[in-house]
């Protein structure tokens, strides 16, 4: 799946290099309100994780290759992660997980009237973030750690894939989004086994092209 997603990325920004140097691109903006969630596989958990209200916030480009389908390209921060609660000697603890992420998704565009629907692939890299703990009251927040080491909260590397409907309106675009992870954010060195942990998020946005 790792190497289905990185040949979908290198395929998607060959074509984008060679249309662009036929079709003038657009430039524009994004926000977002996304909610994210983390999908945990073989790995036994006392209650499901919750979503968690995030945002994602950036750049983006569009070069049309021809009247039915154009590329988009992004370059934005995207809020990941999510809410749970444990169990504990001391009661019940939430922890709230919410790393952020330099995202660059990739799409190909079928466009039809006003009406679009965009598939592709993101990669992302993770900058920020925070975790933290409340119990009765009482809260701890830790800066988050990216890498590989017992040390760290998540590995650095995200990667998936992205589906966005969307409806333009002159200049804007009204979009809903979905990303899939693929890649395990469990740092290496704290891999036993198969479990996996896996970003998954979905929202609602604005875009406006210059």
């Amino acid at each position: 799946m790792k190497k289905v997603i990185s040949g979908l990325v290198l395929a998607a920004a060959m074509v984008f290099a060679a249309q662009t140097a036929l079709a003038q691109p657009r430039f524009g903006v994004k926000a977002a309100l996304s909610v994210s969630s983390l999908d945990y596989e073989n790995m036994t958990l006392s209650r499901e994780p919750e979503l968690l209200t995030s945002f994602v916030v950036g750049g983006v480009m569009e070069a049309p290759l021809n009247d039915m389908f154009s590329l988009g390209v992004g370059l934005e921060f995207a809020g990941k992660g999510a809410k749970q609660t444990v169990s504990s000697g001391l009661g019940n603890v939430t922890v709230v997980s919410n790393p952020i992420y330099l995202q660059v998704p990739v799409l190909l565009y079928f466009n039809t009237g006003n009406f679009r629907i965009g598939a592709g692939a993101y990669g992302a890299y993770g900058v920020a973030g925070s975790v933290s703990q409340s119990n009765s009251g009482t809260s701890i927040s830790n800066d988050i750690k990216f890498g590989s080491t017992d040390k760290d909260t998540f590995a650095p590397i995200d990667a998936g894939m992205s589906i966005e409907l969307g409806f333009k309106i002159s200049d804007f675009r009204v979009i809903g989004f979905i990303n899939k992870g693929y890649m395990n954010i469990i740092p290496a060195d704290q891999v036993d086994g198969e479990e996996s942990v896996n970003n998954f998020a979905m929202g609602i946005g604005l875009s406006y092209m210059f």
